[in-house]
């Protein structure tokens, strides 16, 4: 689901597909179809998109291909994991700070309060005092929110990032795999699709700490050696020097 809206990101982007949510018919205001207190309004009449939607001049020109190698390259290089989110709904992105995606913790949800309202529907007094218990417990508490490394609005549960499994060792895989793609498709040479398909090899996380803990003591080793020749190379320069001088004996 999460490359699936990935990819309707970079094809709005290039003129390639509309957003459905603000195309109204008599370009009037975005009706309201409320699903547990979001709105899922989307133009449905596909037979009559021509109507109030044409794709751009540039994008009829696209290949498949330009637009394989674009979707690659621009999560590859241009997007910002730092700031940015992918969000179909607003055509384009939005940033972390709008989204109050940027911080750890927060006080306040303002989706758990609807679902606790919906779910205590049985008197207006019982839903006010069942309110201020669970404010006041929330700020007594702040709640431990998911990870935000690569944000990606669900776009009608708007409060519902899809990339937050993702963590520092999975975003670190998942770009790199971006950059190798786009470093692939930008040869243009015969069999750039076969060696994009090939699987990637993957490590399990012990064998991720033995690498790491090798090449630390290597590291290690190198400092403390202070920048002497290897054994392999002492053995080396002392086997040309009795050559050398063996050769010059003989002389």
């Amino acid at each position: 689901y999460a490359y699936v809206l990935l990819v309707i990101h970079i094809l709005q982007r290039k003129g390639v597909l509309p957003n459905l949510q603000t195309i109204v018919p008599g370009n009037g205001p975005v009706p309201h179809r409320d699903c547990q207190g979001f709105n899922r309004y989307f133009f449905e009449d596909v037979g009559n998109l021509a109507h109030y939607w044409q794709p751009t001049p540039e994008a009829s020109r696209l290949s498949v291909g330009e637009l394989l190698y674009e979707f690659f390259r621009y999560f590859a290089s241009e997007f910002r994991y730092a700031t940015h989110v992918v969000s179909i709904r607003s055509g384009g992105l939005l940033t972390k700070d709008a989204k109050e995606w940027s911080k750890d913790f927060m006080q306040h949800q303002q989706h758990q309060q609807q679902q606790q309202q919906q779910q205590h529907v049985v008197d207006s007094d019982v839903i006010a005092e069942s309110q201020d218990a669970s404010n006041a417990q929330q700020d007594s508490k702040p709640v431990v929110k998911n990870r935000y490394l690569f944000c990606i609005e669900d776009p009608f549960e708007l409060d519902h990032n899809v990339g937050r499994p993702v963590d520092r060792y999975s975003l670190f895989t998942i770009r790199g795999e971006f950059m190798r793609a786009a470093k692939i498709l930008s040869r243009n040479g015969d069999g750039a699709i076969t060696r994009l398909c090939y699987e990637r090899e993957t490590q399990t996380p012990q064998e991720r700490h033995r690498n790491s803990s090798i090449d630390k003591g290597n590291e290690h080793r190198d400092k403390d050696r202070g920048g002497r020749d290897t054994p392999l190379q002492e053995e080396g320069n002392h086997t040309e020097g009795t050559t050398q001088g063996g050769t010059h004996s003989e002389t």
